[in-house]
């Protein structure tokens, strides 16, 4: 064995040794608790199912479940959900043991069951997603609900509140008084030894030094004060089939349909809550051991837990933060862990059950205090200070309250209801719009050289009218969005909508958003749409898929769908040009030099000596000027045609610029170091262009210098309007 495996298994024998230590008097507490309302004389039999619940959930959540290092056993919320089953039993059929255990037995089958059909299902996922203040306000409640129910075991009334008398009580109320005393001295002298453990041993010397005054009874028989001698179901084959429920299917005669439907609802409730207890625990074992549990396998490892447990006579467990917690701290990684400290509870039950009979009934009583008080979660009071969360500290009050009140499943319920109105009425508040610009403050990534075209766009561009939207489309924000479309609907003629932040849609923001194409349209106004096939791609059913299944894609037309918002824009420019620009792109012969802007400022002889520096050249729609990681050697001005200008990102061709007649690129030609394009430029058309390569620029400045600083000038003076152009977008989203 290797020094790593062996440290291994060190720490998980310490880690499972000290878990049992604590789960112990916990095991034996929530058991005691949960068969209370049978009485104090069944708290034995109370006990011993608490003990068998911790030996069946933790040997079978450690083995098949997906969080190692967890401890599975009796916790808080599933002894509530149990006492509350077991009262109703009671009101039923009485202290009727087979029965109760028949009952028992199903609802944590049956809730057993439905965990794993959670875990196949991936519904383990969901409760990562439980609203905070719903789970703090269900554990606040629960806390409450155990307190409140050991309040009669600490004054050692058995029956009704009127039985109390305080020279009988002050014995309990001492014994549990010392209890808590212990446990908080000790947690303050040392964390290392189990403050529950010194506790249970505190009340047990405080009930032996009480006896021995003649204040209470030295015997465990038929001691109302005490759980009594705790039965070993493993001790004879006579034995078992008087304590595991497995062998009382005889009383399934008596039952009737109510009976099932009462086991039903109670292992609907086990399973949901378990759930929750076990993966947020899951949770908090991540962050302490730097790993991730498998959500799915959990559940599945905690409902055959529950299964066995049910079958074997146990109440349902699960995950336990505290036991998890100190496994953790003192060593356990691994399953072995939880598997000893379930061997370990085992054997404490085949041998020491006798002893355990002077375990006082006050003792735990106390360490259920103790428990209840560290389950409230503190954090959660303090949220009535913060004015911008008090909607969640009320959420958390009307969950708590529900809780004691009530029913855990309706305060979950309740309170997972509220959460989602308080979520969707805060999605309605959020704009829908994340920027809206016209076009005369944006332009697209098209170069112009033309001045008459920047005038018209500049002048024109007004009347484009662009909204990004963002986040998700559904009846309340897409509701709003119509009420800007109005608003916008005398200014403008073209309307982009970009859904490139649009995370989702549904049928009602689909219903709503075509109502407003279709007003558009009868308004004579082009719509056009953006940012639609990133969102194809990355989901199962696609935003655009949905927008083509209603209808919308057809009414705005397939011609006026573009991948992203620049091409919209373009085509929104290009409509504009069309219609204030007479004769634009229409049957165009190819540029002549002086047809450049960039040249009508130069004299004749500066324009001849450029002229016999040029070289034309032709290329096919889809071929490439410069390919890919070629040098860029030629100066070009775009005599016909289109030219896409593409930069290499994440492995894939992001367009920058797209280059039309009598606009000028290759500016690295004019670089005295080797440039080259890693994304190549390519014809978007069949184009025809004037290159002036470097050679021919070095050759100009040695022989006709004036000619190059006269070319430069003009070169630099259209270099700075596109930068005033580009500066003022900035500004503007800046703004924005």
């Amino acid at each position: 064995m290797t020094e790593t495996k062996q440290s291994e298994l060190m720490g998980d024998i310490w880690g499972g040794l000290t878990a049992a230590i604590v789960a112990l008097p916990l095991a034996l507490a929530f058991g005691v608790a949960a068969f209370a309302p049978l009485g104090a004389e069944y708290a034995s039999t109370g006990a011993l199912v608490g003990l068998l619940g911790s030996i069946y959930t933790g040997f079978a959540a450690a083995k098949f479940g997906g969080t190692p290092a967890q401890i599975t056993g009796p916790t808080g919320p599933m002894t509530v959900v149990s006492t509350a089953f077991i009262a109703q039993i009671v009101a039923v059929h009485g202290a009727n043991l087979p029965i109760i255990a028949i009952l028992m037995a199903l609802g944590i089958v049956i809730g057993g069951a439905v965990q794993i059909l959670i875990g196949l299902s991936g519904g383990g996922k969901v409760v990562k997603y439980m609203p905070y203040p719903v789970v703090a306000g269900f554990m606040n409640g629960i806390a409450i609900i155990i307190f409140i129910g050991q309040i009669k075991p600490f004054l050692g009334i058995s029956g009704d509140w009127s039985e109390f008398d305080f020279s009988v009580g002050w014995v309990p109320m001492s014994i549990a008084g010392g209890t808590v005393a212990a446990i908080l001295i000790s947690r303050k002298i040392s964390q290392a030894v189990p403050g529950a453990l010194v506790g249970l041993v505190a009340g047990i010397l405080i009930y032996f030094a009480l006896a021995a005054g003649g204040f209470a009874p030295f015997s465990s028989t038929d001691n109302p004060l005490l759980i009594g001698t705790v039965p070993n179901p493993f001790a004879s084959w006579e034995q078992m089939q008087r304590l595991m429920p497995i062998f009382q299917f005889g009383a399934l005669e008596n039952l009737g349909f109510s009976d099932f439907k009462m086991a039903f609802t109670a292992g609907l409730a086990l399973a949901v809550l378990g759930a929750i207890d076990s993966l947020l625990t899951s949770l908090i074992a991540d962050s302490v051991t730097h790993t991730r549990h498998d959500s799915r396998k959990e559940l599945i490892g905690q409902g055959i837990g529950n299964i066995l447990s049910g079958l074997g006579g146990g109440i349902a467990g699960a995950g336990a933060t505290v036991r998890t917690l100190v496994n953790i701290r003192a060593g356990g990684r691994t399953s072995r862990s939880g598997m000893l400290h379930s061997t370990v509870i085992f054997l404490v039950v085949m041998v020491f059950g006798t002893p355990a009979g002077w375990i006082p009934l006050a003792a735990l009583a106390g360490i259920l205090f103790y428990t209840a008080v560290t389950m409230v979660d503190y954090y959660s009071l303090r949220l009535i200070k913060r004015r911008n969360v008090r909607s969640e500290f009320i959420i958390m009050i009307i969950v708590t309250t529900m809780t004691v009140v009530v029913d855990l499943m309706v305060a979950v319920g309740v309170g997972c209801a509220i959460a989602a109105i308080l979520f969707i009425t805060q999605q309605i508040k959020q704009p829908v719009i994340h920027r809206r610009e016209r076009g005369n403050e944006i332009f697209s990534r098209r170069v112009r050289s033309s001045a008459k075209e920047t005038a018209i766009l500049k002048e024109f561009g007004k009347r484009t009218l662009s909204y990004e939207l963002k986040g998700s489309l559904f009846f309340g924000t897409t509701d709003a969005l119509i009420n800007d479309v109005e608003t916008d609907l005398e200014s403008a003629d073209k309307f982009i909508f970009d859904f490139s932040r649009v995370k989702d849609i549904d049928l009602s923001g689909v219903k709503i958003l075509l109502s407003i194409i279709e007003r558009l349209h009868s308004n004579k106004r082009q719509v056009y749409f953006s940012g639609l096939i990133e969102f194809e791609q990355s989901s199962a059913l696609s935003i655009r898929e949905m927008l083509q299944d209603m209808g919308v894609i057809s009414e705005v037309g397939e011609e006026n769908i573009y991948a992203d918002h620049d091409l919209a824009l373009e085509a929104a420019e290009e409509a504009l040009l069309h219609e204030h620009h007479e004769g634009y792109k229409e049957g165009q012969p190819p540029l002549a030099l002086l047809d450049f802007e960039l040249f009508q400022n130069l004299d004749s002889d500066d324009v001849e000596k450029f002229n016999t520096l040029l070289k034309e050249h032709s290329i096919k729609a889809g071929d490439y000027l410069f390919a890919k990681g070629e040098a860029v050697d030629s100066f070009v001005l775009v005599r016909k045609g289109e030219l896409n200008v593409f930069k290499q990102a994440k492995n894939k061709d992001v367009r920058i610029a797209t280059v039309s007649p009598g606009a000028l690129l290759g500016w690295r030609a004019l670089m005295k170091e080797e440039q080259r394009i890693t994304g190549g430029i390519r014809a978007e058309t069949d184009v025809d262009v004037y290159l002036i390569s470097k050679a021919s620029f070095d050759k100009l400045e040695n022989e006709h210098p004036t000619a190059l600083l006269h070319f430069q000038r003009e070169l630099l003076k259209n270099a700075v309007e596109r930068m005033q152009v580009l500066t003022s977008e900035l500004i503007m989203l800046e703004e924005r």
